[in-house]
């Protein structure tokens, strides 16, 4: 590909793409630190689905189990679980209840992902059909997902 044409690419759409899930403002995931993780975790005892559409509530019980997973992260990262695949799922397990957990956030910040994504993939879309779509109230990323998964 020539560089011109590389430079009038629109590039919204490869990277855009993969964050399509997590995109609007308002989705309920939340970037916290080690602090923050166990409180939130407990705000959404009875609140939050642990899954898809047909997943049960989380229960304290489960929620026990999850802190027992933000407690060995503070102390000691992924390297606790002995493979990646493993600490990835504990990773998704919280964020499916609205937790990310990131570990060097400070006490008493809470990051709404969703609102962040949303602004990343708004300055992406092109100027002319941004500021058309928020005239007309609806700015939204036009990414597809991929459905052809090898």
């Amino acid at each position: 590909m020539a560089p011109a044409v590389l430079a009038d690419a629109d590039l919204a759409k490869l990277f855009v793409g993969p964050l399509r899930g997590w995109v609007h403002p308002g989705f309920g995931v939340m970037a916290v630190g080690p602090y923050d993780a166990c409180g939130l975790l407990r705000e959404r005892v009875g609140q939050a689905r642990t899954g898809g559409p047909s997943s049960s509530i989380l229960t304290l019980r489960v929620a026990e189990r999850m802190a027992g997973t933000i407690g060995v992260l503070s102390v000691y990262g992924d390297d606790w679980f002995g493979n990646a695949r493993t600490a990835q799922r504990r990773r998704a397990q919280l964020r499916k209840v609205g937790i990310e957990f990131v570990s060097y956030l400070a006490p008493g910040v809470r990051v709404d992902v969703g609102r962040v994504l949303y602004a990343a993939c708004a300055a992406w879309e092109a100027p002319s059909a941004a500021s058309a779509a928020q005239a007309a109230g609806n700015l939204r990323c036009t990414s597809r997902r991929r459905t052809d998964r090898r």
